[in-house]
């Protein structure tokens, strides 16, 4: 994983307990930035795109149970990080790394070599855990 991935990664701390985390912090933050740049505006339409991807998320992530979390995990856990600072971090490394692809997204526009590098970018991260 490059230096600026595991930086923006390395910034996020799992404030959850331990014994009660079902699904992994990397997982619910991989879903929601794959859902976010597909459309999704809340809660449940990310629960939605995880759901109807699962088995492209499968590539990079392992799913406990091979279930995807519910869109109350994820509205909670997003509850209580600080998200605008994720999301600044995030949309920094992405305009460093992959400037292209952060304008084509602007555009509206979702080319195939957009897509790969959204799908290297998840790896990248999902690595990091």
């Amino acid at each position: 994983m490059n230096e600026e991935a595991q930086e923006l990664l390395d910034a996020i701390t799992d404030p959850r307990q331990k014994k009660k985390i079902t699904h992994p912090l990397k997982n619910i933050i991989m879903i929601t930035i794959c859902a976010v740049i597909c459309g999704a505006n809340t809660w449940e339409e990310i629960a939605d795109f995880g759901k109807a991807k699962k088995e492209w998320l499968k590539k990079f992530l392992v799913l406990p149970d091979n279930k995807i979390p519910s869109s109350d995990t994820i509205a909670r856990l997003f509850h209580i990080i600080k998200v605008k600072e994720f999301e600044s971090d995030f949309l920094v490394y992405l305009n460093t790394k992959y400037p292209d692809v952060l304008q084509s997204f602007k555009e509206g526009k979702l080319t195939d070599q957009a897509i790969k590098t959204v799908e290297k970018v998840a790896a990248e991260l999902a690595s990091k855990y």
